[in-house]
């Protein structure tokens, strides 16, 4: 299924879009949100942005700031959860 979702989530970037968040890291981010209560995806981005936890935990360097926008971040949730219903 990750494969799968690889490629489709990846099309934009070939064709000069921004750059996707990896589906892994995607979905260590979503289990976050569920583990730890944080109410929508918006307020997510702001605790990955902010917390150091939750950047190493889904795989992000802690260097990086804004690595994660959340328009990308609630785009790539949205193609994952339609693959996961297909």
């Amino acid at each position: 299924m990750m494969n799968c979702a690889s490629g489709v989530m990846y099309e934009a970037d070939v064709k000069g879009g921004r750059p996707s968040i990896a589906p892994e890291k995607l979905m260590r981010a979503m289990l976050l949100q569920v583990l730890y209560s944080v109410r929508s995806e918006r307020q997510l981005v702001e605790q990955i942005q902010y917390n150091l936890l939750f950047r190493w935990l889904v795989g992000l360097p802690g260097s990086t700031l804004n690595a994660v926008s959340s328009q990308l971040f609630c785009r790539d949730a949205n193609e994952i959860n339609d693959l996961a219903v297909r």
